[in-house]
Parts: structure tokens; sequence; C-alpha cells
């Protein structure tokens, strides 16, 4: 799954789980295996999870995305036995709308970047090119 959202990645894995009839678990620890800082954080996460409850709390306050913080309680209500798949499928929508929001917003800016290249290299070569016959011109009046 190179290039896709670290947190849609994470969405799927555990939906992929939760479909062929495992665990929340199972999906998590499929995760663990990627290799992205989302994953990195999932695994400190379920390890202090595991020492105790509080302590991997206080680390979704580290997560800035609130996509992100929701996908960990939703996996921590998943981890504790409750019925999530149904939430998990609507915080997939919800991750998948954002995605194409940031995607559009990135494609807007692109016709804006691409004209740096145009006006830094080819309008001052067109600029000479315009001014040299009027600079020929010039110089030629001048001369006696």
């Amino acid at each position: 799954m190179d290039g896709l959202n670290p947190a849609l990645a994470l969405i799927l894995s555990i939906r992929r789980a939760i479909e062929s009839g495992e665990s929340a678990r199972t999906g998590l620890f499929h995760f663990f295996l990627e290799k992205n800082e989302l994953s990195i954080f999932a695994k400190r996460w379920w390890e202090r999870r595991e020492q105790g409850a509080e302590a991997s709390s206080l680390m979704l306050a580290e997560l800035k995305s609130p996509y992100r913080r929701a996908i960990f309680t939703l996996l921590e209500r998943g981890l504790r036995g409750e019925t999530i798949h149904a939430a998990l499928l609507d915080t997939e929508k919800e991750v998948k709308d954002a995605c194409q929001r940031e995607m559009e917003r990135h494609l807007a800016i692109v016709p804006f970047k691409m004209m740096i290249p145009l006006l830094l290299f080819l309008f001052p070569a067109l600029m000479i090119l315009l001014l040299a016959p009027l600079m020929d011109l010039l110089t030629d009046g001048f001369l006696p």
C-alpha cells in the first residue's frame, strides 16, 4: 500500500481483518509491518496500552490530525470488544473525503508553481529578444 495515506491504510488493515472474521487486534498487528510514521506511533501506542490505559490515551494528544485521533479512539473501543465495523466504515469515508480535498487543494496550486520557471527563465529571455532591436536602434541613433 505504498503511496496510500497512513491513516487510510490503518483503517483498511483493520477493516480487512474484521471482515475476514479476525479481530481488530490482528488488523493492527498487520499494520505494524508497514514502515511509516503512523505504524511506528501505533506500535508505541500499543506498547503503552499494554502497560496501562491512561498512558495510551495521553499519547493521542500527540496526534495533530483529528482523523487519526478518531481512528485510535475507535480502535480502543474495538480492542475492548465493542462492535466497530459500522463506525469504521464511516471513518473510512471521512478520511477518503479528506484525502480527496487535500489532493484537490494541491492540484489547484500546481499551475501557479509551474509559472515560477516561466517567470525566472523564459520571461528574461523574451525581454532580451524584444529589447535587443530597440537597443540597436537607440545606439545607432546616437552615433554620428
